[in-house]
């Protein structure tokens, strides 16, 4: 079988799955099942040998041809998916029913802040979330077709410097340990991302050995800024990599993920994009990093347990604010703050959104992969999709006989999911602030990342939602020292997933 161009290959995945994908490597023995190692899979993609881009990930089983069935990524939820729970209301409670604390918002800020209270001041709280599931974007099911576990809105990688936020974590149910790794799919050739030692000496046909050699051949390619710095994000980028790793890696990529060319984003964007003078090949470098063993979900069911947690699931905030006048005695709002400010008369905020694509691969073996690593990035325009994940790379999968690629597209309708900085918005936001410092008099808190128009990382919006309570919990009570007092450890800017280079 002839292998078709890798252009070829990934515009026709979709249209005629099983037509043009090889299966298995034609040159390995007929009947070898042999799966070499990830590591070992990933030298040969990167170092030759031929193939494309999905030539050498299916182990051979004779008589036996993965089918691709490609269709959106959707999830047949029930009527509610509390996690377990077995609690979730899917209308209001009547009155006479009062809480000391409302919450809009059943995500990461919401129900770690729900959680604060129930269970360190025994206070009632109720929760209003407007998708019929908890756990915000973290949210994960079991795909019916394969029997893995996959995340609706994209994949989550816990990583954390904070060990508050770690011990705080690992309290509701069981973690794996993980190191996530990323590669990236550019002329022809998969390679180490963020970029390190063996990236470098792979583009750009070097015999780099050590730190001290690679920052310094860094500093030779690199085109600093001038004295006032930096002011957007491609000046930031080739100033940390060069012109030609930029122009490789970066401006597509960034062109696909922000529907702007890098000139018009602010630094801040690519700010802190790691550079390693290493071959460490690991995405994060944080002390913690861990998946939980049985899902996102379960675990979010964990925080949200307490029974004095009531939790209302599939409703709208503002279709049910009037009938809940006068029974909230504070409320912690975790939605868009545009939305909450809709008759202010402000512009709205932008955001980028993604779409998602499904490939079911059937029936490749329980050892069969569709691609070398979890994570793939795709920064070549010719490439319309930004990344693709494989879930069952991932720790704690259910055994399965297939698995599931699931592909990335930006644009700018659907989901909220990243926040666009630029002038517009930084001046925007700064109105809708000041409306919400108003708003606190009145005891409504606006808290985590469409809230606050500001990408967290998780372990950044759980330390956040910590905090918050911290400070909450300390103005209604003066007198009262905090519950826990901590060193803050997270420095602010650009988060490191600000190109969900995650």
């Amino acid at each position: 079988m002839l292998v078709p161009s890798i252009a070829a290959l990934l515009s026709s995945v979709a249209s005629t799955p099983a037509a043009g994908v090889v299966l298995a490597d034609d040159r390995s023995p007929a009947g070898e099942r042999r799966l070499p190692e990830r590591r070992h899979l990933h030298e040969r993609s990167m170092r030759g040998g031929g193939g494309t881009l999905f030539q050498r990930f299916f182990p051979r089983t004779p008589g036996e041809q993965p089918e691709v069935i490609s269709s959106p990524l959707e999830h047949a939820l029930p009527n509610v998916d509390d996690g377990g729970l077995g609690k979730a209301y899917t209308s209001v409670p009547e009155p006479p029913r009062k809480w000391d604390v409302c919450v809009v918002g059943a995500g990461l800020s919401g129900g770690v802040i729900a959680e604060r209270y129930a269970t360190l001041r025994k206070q009632s709280v109720l929760i209003v979330e407007k998708r019929r599931h908890i756990a915000g974007n973290c949210y994960d099911f079991l795909d019916d077709q394969t029997g893995l576990r996959l995340n609706l809105y994209g994949p989550h990688n816990f990583h954390t410097k904070l060990t508050n936020v770690w011990d705080y974590v690992k309290r509701f149910g069981r973690w794996a340990h993980y190191y996530h790794k990323k590669l990236a799919w550019s002329e022809g050739r998969f390679v180490p991302f963020p970029l390190n030692t063996e990236t470098l000496n792979t583009i750009y046909d070097q015999h780099l050995m050590g730190a001290n050699e690679t920052a310094a051949f860094l500093a030779k390619i690199a085109e600093p800024c001038g004295p006032g710095g930096c002011s957007n994000s491609e000046q930031q980028s080739v100033a940390s990599v060069g012109r030609a790793a930029y122009n490789q890696f970066y401006r597509g990529y960034t062109l696909k993920q922000w529907g702007v060319d890098p000139s018009q984003l602010d630094a801040l964007v690519t700010g802190r994009i790691s550079v390693r003078s290493d071959f460490d090949n690991r995405y994060f470098t944080d002390r913690y990093q861990s998946q939980p063993r049985d899902g996102y979900t379960r675990w979010m069911a964990g925080i949200l347990s307490d029974p004095l947690i009531d939790l209302v699931l599939g409703v709208d905030w503002f279709d049910v604010q009037q009938r809940l006048a006068g029974r909230c005695g504070k409320l912690i709002f975790t939605g868009p703050i545009d939305h909450y400010f809709a008759d202010s008369g402000l512009p709205k905020l932008t955001y980028r959104s993604l779409r998602f694509e499904k490939l079911a691969v059937l029936n490749i073996g329980e050892h069969g992969y569709y691609q070398p690593g979890t994570s793939v990035n795709y920064p070549e325009m010719a490439v319309p999709f930004t990344r693709s994940t494989e879930y069952k790379h991932y720790p704690g999968q259910p055994r399965s006989n297939h698995t599931v690629v699931v592909r990335e597209t930006s644009g700018a309708d659907g989901e909220p999911y990243y926040p666009v900085p630029n002038p517009r918005n930084h001046a925007l936001y700064a109105k809708y602030k000041a409306l919400a410092d108003k708003e606190a008099l009145k005891g409504v808190h606006f808290v985590g990342r469409l809230a606050n128009y500001k990408y967290f990382n998780m372990d950044q919006a759980i330390d956040n939602a910590l905090r918050i309570f911290d400070g909450l919990d300390r103005d209604s009570a003066p007198g009262r020292p905090p519950v826990k007092k901590r060193k803050k450890e997270h420095k602010g800017g650009a988060h490191e997933d600000a190109l969900h280079f995650d």
